[in-house]
Parts: C-alpha cells; sequence; structure tokens
C-alpha cells in the first residue's frame, strides 16, 4: 500500500531537493573553478570542449532539471513511492559530483569517462521511471540525458587527446 503524501511532507522534500542541489552545484562549481585555473587553461582543449566558463553554467542547468524533474514529480502525484524516484534523483547529482571531481579537480579524465558512461544510462533510466510518474518530468528530464551525452563527448575527445590522465609540462 502506498501512503498518501501530505502538503507538509511536499514541503520537506521540496527543501531536501533544493538544499541537495545547492551542495552539489557548489561543489561542482568548485572543482571546475579549481580545475579551470590550474591546469585546464594549459592544455589543448578538443573543439568540441565548452568554453572554461560554461562548464559551471552546464552543470547548473542539469541541477536544476534533475531537482525540477524530480519535484514535479512530487508535487502531481497523490502518493508517492519515494524511493522509486529518490535513487535516480540522488543517483544523478552523486554521478555529476564525481565527474566533476574526477576531470576537474584530479584531472584523471579516463575515470570521468568512465563515470560519465552510467550517467548517460542512468538519466535514459530515470526518463523511463519518471515516465510512470509525470510525462512533463520525464520530458524535463531529457535535459541532464542530453547533458551526459555532451559531457561523453567531451570525457571521450579529452582522453583521445591526453590519455587517461591529462599531465602538464612546463
Amino acid at each position: 500500500m502506498v501512503k498518501k503524501t501530505s502538503d507538509s511532507m511536499k514541503l520537506i522534500v521540496i527543501a531536501y531537493v533544493f538544499v541537495t542541489s545547492i551542495l552539489a552545484t557548489y561543489y561542482t562549481k568548485y572543482f571546475i573553478t579549481n580545475g579551470v585555473a590550474e591546469w585546464y587553461h594549459f592544455v589543448y582543449q578538443p573543439s568540441v570542449t565548452p568554453p572554461d566558463s560554461l562548464y559551471s553554467i552546464i552543470w547548473m542547468i542539469y541541477n536544476i532539471a534533475v531537482g525540477a524533474a524530480f519535484i514535479k514529480i512530487i508535487l502531481e502525484l497523490d502518493s508517492i513511492e519515494f524511493p522509486k524516484y529518490n535513487y535516480p534523483y540522488l543517483a544523478n547529482l552523486i554521478l555529476e559530483f564525481l565527474w566533476s571531481y574526477s576531470f576537474f579537480w584530479c584531472r584523471q579524465v579516463g575515470w570521468a569517462m568512465f563515470i560519465v558512461i552510467p550517467m548517460v544510462i542512468l538519466t535514459f533510466k530515470t526518463i523511463i521511471i519518471y515516465k510512470d510518474g509525470d510525462p512533463i518530468a520525464a520530458k524535463i528530464s531529457y535535459v541532464p540525458f542530453i547533458i551526459t551525452l555532451y559531457m561523453a563527448l567531451v570525457s571521450l575527445a579529452m582522453v583521445n587527446e591526453h590519455g587517461l590522465k591529462v599531465e602538464i609540462y612546463q
């Protein structure tokens, strides 16, 4: 039996989404800012890579879309199976955090490529899972899916150009 979701529970979940999205965005921006300043400017970037300033914006859009889709599900359903919709939401944020950490902080573009592959699969699966709850939430989830496809292309291009780890030679 699925329990009815009260308005106060919905507000708690919205606060949870807000806090987790802000934390993911903050740390992602932190990794990107430091990585760009320390090494990214000094290496060749393939033509598919976005300008440095767009990485933070792209991941912020990713976090907003992931959170908006989850909130849409929460607001639309009379009852919610919280784990069914929360696990994809949280897993998307965790993998995004790990990608930014690996790519920018550690310069491990090979690990970033390894992380982005499950991200692509997860974001696609999120669309399918959310389609059961709310078709609009599923459509919102296409934004993170497209972003992860693009970041997979960026990761592949960086691995192709620099190998598994970016080395800076002075």
